[in-house]
């Protein structure tokens, strides 16, 4: 049996739609007319507070800045959310510093990005709004002063009232880890120099340039099994505590003079490191003579680990041909490397034969033949120091002689 009751038209659904939304601007207004300013804020959360107890959706609140200083969750956000862009978001803010190699696309303010955990959808919204001026901690500024600022950016995250323990619990943990991850895969190697500049305003003092160095640990002149010892070691350090310091003994590097820097001052140096980095670092000090170093700059907890960077092998001259000639056989390297094991050769030695030219061939002949020039004039030398030793031993051997010759006494 039909029911006699019929449903509105979309004409009537629509003019009851329109109704409401015009009571509501009256209301609005009305509101603003008679009620004082000082409560109109306190009117209308309680107005938005009372419609949102029948819905079922919750809204968290990321601001950009916590107080003076960055709020790191709002930085991680930003960074995970770039990995969310979809093909249907309108709006996107690309950017591409002057010194980094790769476009970056980011979230554009006041657009919205959907993302699903545990099954339900989460909404992300970048707010931005301009207020009169807020102050927070300059990026560029090392002693710490502080900018105006006039705009305020935060995050609006949505979700179903069900899974707010799992979003605070889970899913804000794993946007953290999620972009500290990214920001490792896409870091940029710097090196950091003093800027020569005098007077002018307080800002950073130092200034960097991008380090796009051929060379990795992978490349290093050095054996296999040392490598693979060192670069465990040096894991191991970095996961044990919040900084490793590493000293490299390189025998083929030249002291220069006295600096005037102290012993303490050094000292006060690497413990200041130690007290001021919380992230993971490894400190690297070389030095040619360690024999001539205070035991105190040695200690366990300064020099947590010591690498003794020797004379060049056959698995460190394979290396140095890998990637100055590109090659990894050839018949000269029997030849060579026979030469090596017999005698000592640094890796620059070998490093600048290789370079001088860029046929294989060519340049391990030149390589060749240092080698075998170099084996000649040691030979020589030390054949002339063993001549002198002799000469030395037999002349003190007649001096001895000629104190044991007895004397005849009348």
């Amino acid at each position: 049996m039909l029911s006699n009751t019929q449903m509105p038209s979309i004409k009537t659904v629509i003019s009851a739609a329109a109704s409401a939304a015009a009571t509501a601007m009256v209301i609005r207004s009305v509101a603003k007319d008679l009620i004082p300013r000082e409560f109109q804020g306190y009117f209308f959360q309680k107005i938005r507070g009372f419609l949102s107890s029948f819905s079922n959706e919750r809204t968290m609140i990321i601001e950009e800045y916590d107080g003076l200083y960055p709020n790191h969750l709002f930085q991680s956000a930003e960074v995970y959310l770039a990995t969310v862009i979809t093909p249907d978001t309108k709006r996107l803010r690309v950017t591409k510093p002057e010194k980094e190699k790769q476009i970056k696309v980011w979230m554009e303010k006041n657009e919205e990005l959907n993302d699903l955990f545990c099954g339900f959808q989460i909404k992300w919204r970048l707010v931005c709004q301009q207020v009169k001026g807020k102050y927070v901690a300059g990026p560029e500024d090392y002693y710490g002063g502080s900018i105006r600022q006039t705009e305020v950016r935060f995050f609006e995250l949505v979700f179903h009232k069900k899974i707010k323990d799992k979003v605070i619990g889970e899913y804000l943990p794993y946007i953290l880890e999620k972009s500290k991850i990214l920001k490792e895969e896409n870091k940029t190697l710097k090196l950091w120099t003093l800027k020569n500049e005098r007077g002018g305003p307080r800002r950073n003092p130092w200034q960097s340039v991008n380090l796009d160095h051929p060379a990795t640990f992978d490349t290093l002149a050095m054996e296999s099994d040392a490598k693979e010892t060192v670069m465990a070691d040096l894991q191991r350090a970095a996961a044990a505590t919040a900084m490793a310091t590493v000293r490299v003994m390189d025998p083929f590097r030249h002291n220069q003079g006295s600096s005037g820097v102290t012993l303490s001052g050094l000292l006060n140096f690497i413990d200041g490191l130690w007290s001021s980095c919380g992230d993971e670092r490894i400190i690297v000090f070389t030095t040619n003579h360690k024999e001539k170093l205070d035991p105190a700059l040695l200690r366990p907890g300064r020099m947590d680990m010591h690498i003794h960077m020797s004379y060049c092998t056959p698995c460190g001259f394979k290396m140095l041909a890998k990637n100055y000639l590109g090659i990894s056989e050839h018949p000269l390297f029997s030849e060579i490397e026979l030469l090596i094991e017999m005698k000592k050769v640094t890796p620059a030695e070998i490093g600048e034969q290789l370079m001088k030219n860029e046929e294989a061939e060519i340049a391990l002949r030149g390589l060749l033949e240092f080698l075998e020039e170099k084996k000649e004039s040691e030979e020589v030398k030390d054949g002339e120091i063993a001549e002198e030793n002799e000469s030395g031993s037999g002349s003190a051997i007649e001096d001895k002689k000629e104190d044991l010759v007895p004397v005849k006494k009348n």
